[in-house]
């Protein structure tokens, strides 16, 4: 509102501030008023719109996250819909297994154990209750605070 009331009063020289400011409140709550008529006529043909293809069995994925639960009636999957989706899986485990097995990856197999990297860092504590950061100096410090 500020960045667009600047930008009006400096279109409109020798005028004064007060009268700018209400002439200005004005036409922007008319704009305003204007763009929420046309938002929520436009909500209501998408609306019409759902409602008419879902009417002749056109069904879509919505892409902007949709739950498709079954809170609302014009949401998501019917639980029949579910079961057939359910059905029609290929469950072939071993092939499943096959296909992950195959895949390369920066990832490792859940069952492997392998000995995570560490740092080799040699200090001397001078007080068993000193933090490692209380006490590195030189190259081990400028690490810390990075």
């Amino acid at each position: 509102y500020d960045f667009d009331f600047e930008s009006y009063a400096k279109s409109q020289i020798n005028r004064p501030d007060a009268d700018l400011r209400m002439e200005y409140d004005h036409i922007y709550l008319l704009e305003r008023s204007k763009l929420t008529r046309r938002l929520i006529e436009a909500e209501e043909e998408l609306e019409a719109a759902i409602r008419d293809a879902r009417a002749i069995g056109c069904y879509w994925y919505d892409y902007d996250g949709t739950s498709q639960c079954v809170d609302h009636p014009d949401d998501g999957y019917r639980e029949s819909e579910e079961r057939e989706i359910a059905a029609e899986t290929d469950r072939d485990r071993g092939r499943i297994e096959q296909w992950i097995l195959g895949q390369e990856g920066p990832f490792e197999d859940a069952t492997s154990i392998s000995t995570p990297h560490v740092d080799e860092w040699p200090i001397e504590l001078k007080k068993p209750w000193d933090s490692i950061s209380m006490i590195a100096e030189g190259a081990e410090r400028r690490r810390i605070d990075r």
